[in-house]
């Protein structure tokens, strides 16, 4: 019968209300009266559909199919002989497994099934003699989650875990495990009917042994045989089928298998598979590995290996592309029902299968499929272990530059165009992950930075945000010439940043980048008061800190000069004295070095010149010719120089002579408007002789303007 049909038809018959009996003690008691359900009770009542006068109590109308809970229980039932035949009944242990039922002495069989719908779930078998569980015709067999431990047949004797010897019986075996059970053939499970029908769904065997044949299973005359995401290791026989055997005796029909998504590793003693009798077996998307003969066949047997499965030794008849080592873990618990064998990293099982067919879960309940081997699209694992792995991707946010490259691990780093999701490579489950930026975008510069960007690899796949924003650069440059106090500067109308001596100096905040910058004198430097400018003041960021903002700095001065003869006509011939008064008017800042020139004009000779130094000034004493002089001025000082000359007594008109005073180098006049200063003077009436003392009124005006 067809799986799907065979399970539709099992819901069919299974009744919404029957009666469920409590098993509530571990004792294997048939005591009346003493309040105590016990298993074999229990199996009593269910078949008699009476409790009787025993401890049990039914919930519920007895049906077709009862139900036997152990739920409530934790330990080992110890059996000493075999159980009632058990009919149409559900047995079912805690969720949790925790409930044992080993047999002591040397009883015939735990359990018989003799007809009908049998359901048995959530529980261990240990030390079974002559078969844990026998299988009658005509019987429905459902094992769920069972564990059959070191259970055996006899020397001579099939089935060491389940005899299924009769007709018409359908067994079906779901997450349950098998180790160390024993038997002539079929070391866990043996069929031997022509029209009995096997499934075997996500279950594990290992050290299970025949001493002839099917080290595990030994399917002599089921006709329809399906194993689908099992696990076969360390199993043994001593002539034929290590891990599975089909057919024997020639008898016809002959079995029909399929192998599907399994794992026949380490099994020894004879060819993992072994297919005789014309026996034909399918396998697919399955892994045959570490054993010196994977399958075999004889008198007529057939095995059809799929190109998708893996046969490391070459004996199945696959191409040679499948002849590759597996890369399988050990036997462990990798999660799931049963322990499996993992895949490394690497293994040419890993998504292997181009579909994954009508499975879409492993041996562990594990979704098929999942990334395994880091490239898209995800694609199933042959064997009966689905990597769990993900697609690890960056969501790109705010990028407007260009170059960025995101890296995964060590796996190369991936260029990025644009925002949205960019695919970075697959991991395994398990794995950490550490997605980083490679190479910042440029033009504009930016800053993109992942977050949490760094984990272990789950089942699902991984979105790491990676946001950009634009890179920002310092603006600085030098200063010199500062030697007052209190200078600061103003970055684009926000930063304010204190200068306190010459040398480098950089702005706390930063601009982005392509973005322009302004930088201005927010307050000048006092004591001595100075005007700091700017040079390369404006621009605009380009990829890299501003170095080049230069700030000069000089000192304030204000020096004036004035020029006067007394007189506006004069006698031509007769002497002019001209006094020239040069002062520091800066109310903080000393002068050295100030410069006074007066260009004597042609229409006078005979030019001499003494200074007068005020208090806080120096300069050359006296000179004849022009006046080309260094003053020294400290602030508030002046100096006076007074020059004599006289024109030829037979001039007539007008002289001009003009005085000026330069700044030196260092120092920035704030007021230039009086750095010169002109007089005129005109021949013309002749005052009488004695009318003033001139000399006497030269030096007294030189000594007022000295003070």
């Amino acid at each position: 019968m067809h799986r799907g049909i065979f399970l539709l038809w099992l819901l069919a018959i299974t009744p919404v209300h029957a009666a469920t009996v409590a098993v509530n003690t571990l004792s294997d008691t048939t005591t009346s009266g003493d309040g105590l359900c016990s298993l074999r009770e229990a199996v009593s009542v269910t078949d008699s559909n009476s409790v009787g006068a025993t401890g049990c109590v039914a919930q519920g109308p007895f049906e077709n199919t009862d139900t036997i809970s152990l739920a409530g229980l934790s330990g080992t039932i110890q059996i000493g002989s075999t159980l009632p035949i058990i009919d149409n009944v559900i047995v079912a242990g805690p969720s949790d497994g925790s409930v044992t039922i080993e047999a002591v002495g040397n009883i015939l069989r735990m359990v018989t099934l003799d007809g009908g719908t049998f359901i048995l779930r959530d529980l261990t078998f240990l030390n079974g003699r002559l078969s844990a569980i026998a299988i009658e015709p005509s019987t429905l067999a459902v094992i769920q989650r069972c564990r059959f431990i070191a259970n055996s047949a006899g020397a001579n004797n099939p089935g060491g875990a389940i005899l299924a010897n009769g007709s018409n019986s359908l067994v079906d075996v779901r997450d349950s495990y098998f180790e160390g059970n024993t038997a002539e053939t079929g070391g866990a499970i043996y069929v031997n009917s022509t029209t009995a029908s096997l499934t075997v769904t996500r279950s594990t065997f290992t050290a299970n042994s025949a001493s002839f044949a099917g080290g595990a299973i030994m399917a002599r005359l089921a006709q329809n045989v399906s194993i689908t995401n099992s696990t076969f290791v360390g199993n043994s026989a001593g002539s034929s089928g290590s891990a599975l055997r089909f057919g024997t005796g020639n008898i016809s029909p002959a079995p029909i298998a399929t192998v599907s998504y399994a794992t026949v590793t380490g099994n020894t003693g004879a060819a993992q598979i072994v297919a005789s009798d014309g026996s034909s077996v399918t396998i697919e998307r399955s892994i045959l590995a570490n054993a010196s003969n994977n399958c075999n066949t004889g008198s007529g047997g057939t095995i059809t290996l799929d190109s998708e499965s893996i046969d490391d030794a070459g004996t199945c008849g696959g191409t040679a592309g499948a002849q590759v080592n597996p890369l399988l873990g050990p036997l462990g618990d990798n999660g799931g029902p049963v322990p499996t064998t993992s895949l490394q990293n690497g293994s040419p099982a890993l998504d292997r299968a181009a579909s994954c067919g009508f499975v879409s879960e492993d041996a562990r309940g594990s979704l098929r499929p999942s990334e395994g081997d880091g490239v898209p699209p995800a694609r199933c694992d042959v064997g009966a272990f689905e990597a769990q792995g993900a697609n690890v991707f960056a969501a790109v946010s705010g990028l407007s530059g260009t170059g960025l490259r995101i890296q995964l691990n060590s796996l190369p780093a991936q260029l990025t165009t644009g925002n949205g999701q960019v695919y970075l490579g697959s991991l395994l489950s398990g794995d950490s992950y550490s997605v980083t930026v490679a190479s910042q975008p440029t033009n504009p510069s930016q800053v993109c930075t992942p977050t949490a960007g760094s984990g272990t690899v789950a089942s699902t796949d991984i979105n790491v945000a990676v946001d950009c924003e634009l890179a920002t650069f310092s603006v600085g440059g030098t200063v010199t010439g500062l030697a007052g106090s209190g200078l600061s500067l103003r970055l684009n109308n926000q930063s304010t940043l204190a200068i306190a001596g010459n040398g480098t100096f950089t702005f706390a905040n930063q601009v982005p980048d392509q973005q322009s910058y302004s930088v201005v004198v927010d307050d000048q430097p006092t004591g001595p008061d100075q005007i700091c400018s700017v040079n390369n003041a404006t621009g605009s960021i380009s990829g890299a800190p501003v170095t080049n903002v230069d700030v000069d700095c000089q000192t304030v001065a204000d020096l004036n000069v004035t020029k006067d003869d007394g007189v506006e006509f004069f006698t031509p011939g007769e002497p002019l004295t001209y006094l020239i008064v040069v002062s520091n008017e800066s109310p903080s800042t000393n002068v050295v070095g100030a410069q006074v020139l007066d260009a004597v004009p042609s229409e006078l000779t005979g030019a001499t010149w003494i200074c007068t130094p005020g208090v806080g000034a120096s300069c050359t004493t006296e000179g004849t010719g022009s006046i080309s002089e260094t003053v020294d001025l400290n602030a508030g000082a002046s100096a006076v120089f007074a020059l004599t000359a006289s024109t030829a007594p037979t001039f007539s008109g007008i002289v001009e002579n003009s005085a000026e005073v330069l700044t030196p180098s260092g120092l920035v006049d704030v007021n230039t408007s009086n750095n010169v200063a002109t007089d005129q003077s005109a021949t013309g009436q002749v005052f009488a002789d004695g009318f003033e003392d001139v000399a006497a009124n030269i030096a007294k005006k030189i000594e007022s303007l000295t003070r």
